[in-house]
């Protein structure tokens, strides 16, 4: 997930994170939404923060499937 607020009026060139997520995890499918604001942690309460990313990673456990 990430705020709609980045892209190409933040960065300049539209990509910016996909670009660098897609690089670090070379192989690896991504998917992903845009959001308006997300919800997380600061100082121990839950707040509404902008301009942010958010990245999960899963991964296939033969033994487990």
């Amino acid at each position: 997930c990430t705020c709609d607020g980045r892209g190409q009026a933040l960065f300049g060139r539209p990509n910016h994170d996909t670009d660098l997520v897609g690089a670090a995890l070379e192989g690896v499918p991504l998917a992903g939404a845009f959001c308006l604001g997300e919800i997380g942690p600061l100082g121990g309460r839950a707040v509404l923060h902008g301009f942010t990313a958010t990245l999960g990673v899963l991964r296939h456990h033969p033994e487990l499937a």
